[in-house]
């Protein structure tokens, strides 16, 4: 019962925002109710963990500032808060008479592009955002331009079919893309090569590859996938052994 309540109110709340929207989306009858309302004197901000409230508020004050709800213009309030880095998204919900709800909805940083000598911030739909400090943990991504969305997009993915898979297991310290090749680096220091085509099928063949080698305590230096069927392996001071359909060989 008192969950039909709860919907109840929400949806005469939702129903008096809707007529009211249409009311005032009449120039002179929005001119006047913003007159005859008090001044915004509430800002509740919700969402925040990198980006500061106070920078919310500041970046709010030249459009909220001696207006009331109707008067403030949350266009532009908006595209102000977006030119944010941190800032992906943001929403406002009006709490009558002289409040504003502000929701903001952050990047998330997922890796670190080294390009010319500099770090920037990767959220996870591929977007460089911002220049890294040097606090973040993350993977760093090597050999692609910062503009190049749709490369990034593509290594994001490898890390994310990686993550979970054997030999990665000690978690991986970064990729670059060399010549239409993925070169990852594990924290532990092993370093695995894989094509940009077929990718599904040379993990598999790493995998069966790995099964057999952890066993054996064996400690390799490199791995190349050279296709679903041919995995070489190689161990320092020891010439590299090739395994084909996962067998070690040689």
């Amino acid at each position: 019962a008192q969950g039909s309540l709860l919907e109840g109110e929400e949806m005469r709340t939702a129903l008096l925002m809707l007529i009211a929207g249409i009311f005032l989306s009449l120039p002179w009858l929005k001119g006047m109710v913003g007159k005859a309302m008090p001044p915004i004197r509430r800002v509740e901000v919700e969402g925040c963990s990198r980006v500061e409230v106070k920078e919310v508020k500041r970046a709010l004050l030249p459009f909220l500032h001696g207006r009331s709800l109707v008067e403030a213009d949350l266009r532009r309030a908006a595209r102000s808060l977006r030119s944010h880095p941190w800032v992906r998204d943001c929403e406002f919900w009006m709490l009558f008479p002289d409040g504003l709800r502000v929701r903001i909805e952050e990047r998330r940083a997922v890796a670190l592009l080294q390009w010319r000598g500099s770090s920037f911030l990767v959220d996870e739909r591929g977007r460089t955002f911002t220049e890294a400090r040097g606090e973040e943990d993350l993977p760093w991504i090597k050999g692609v331009a910062p503009w190049d969305q749709e490369e990034v997009g593509r290594i994001l993915r490898l890390l994310a079919m990686v993550r979970h898979h054997p030999v990665f297991s000690e978690g991986i310290e970064g990729v670059e893309e060399y010549s239409g090749t993925y070169i990852l680096r594990t924290k532990a220091g092993l370093l695995v090569r894989l094509g940009s085509e077929g990718l599904q099928g040379q993990l598999r063949a790493l995998e069966r590859v790995w099964r057999i080698l952890s066993p054996r305590g064996s400690t390799p230096a490199y791995i190349l996938c050279e296709g679903p069927d041919r995995v070489v392996v190689g161990f320092k001071g020891r010439s590299p052994k090739a395994s084909g359909r996962g067998s070690p060989g040689g």
